[in-house]
């Protein structure tokens, strides 16, 4: 694609891949927390149902007596997570795995001018030179 089209139509494909997939779960996937969906009997109301549902109800063999839904969706429900970045053992993976990540991008952007400049390579052939990288 690069070397037909330019660079940015990998950008673009990527792009279209990424509104298709994010469409296809919001369209299919219902919410699946256990404090929300239970063991999955529970029957979804608003945001915790899937789109399809909401135009073709699901079959349920019973209804419990007492859907449990959490508390009201706000700031600071979906903020509370981030909390736990304050943890040393979290800090500490997510340090580590950022800085491999990044050595990784470094090595990945410096050995392409690289490959071309050294061994004359077009652009197809220096994406086959990352497979191994990619496996």
């Amino acid at each position: 694609m690069a070397q037909g089209f330019g660079f940015r139509s990998v950008f673009v494909f990527l792009l279209i891949a990424t509104v298709i997939v994010s469409g296809v779960a919001l369209f299919f996937l219902p919410e699946t927390q256990r404090a929300i969906a239970g063991n999955g009997s529970l029957r979804l109301h608003g945001i915790y149902q899937s789109l399809i549902h909401r135009f073709k109800k699901p079959k349920y063999s019973h209804e419990p007596a007492a859907p449990r839904f959490p508390r009201k969706v706000t700031s600071r429900t979906v903020l509370a997570p981030l909390k736990l970045i304050l943890e040393k053992d979290i800090l500490m993976n997510l340090l580590y795995a950022g800085i491999i990540f990044a050595i990784g991008a470094m090595v990945t952007a410096t050995t392409t001018p690289m490959f071309e400049a050294t061994f004359h390579l077009n652009e197809t052939l220096i994406g086959l030179c990352f497979i191994p990288n990619g496996m």
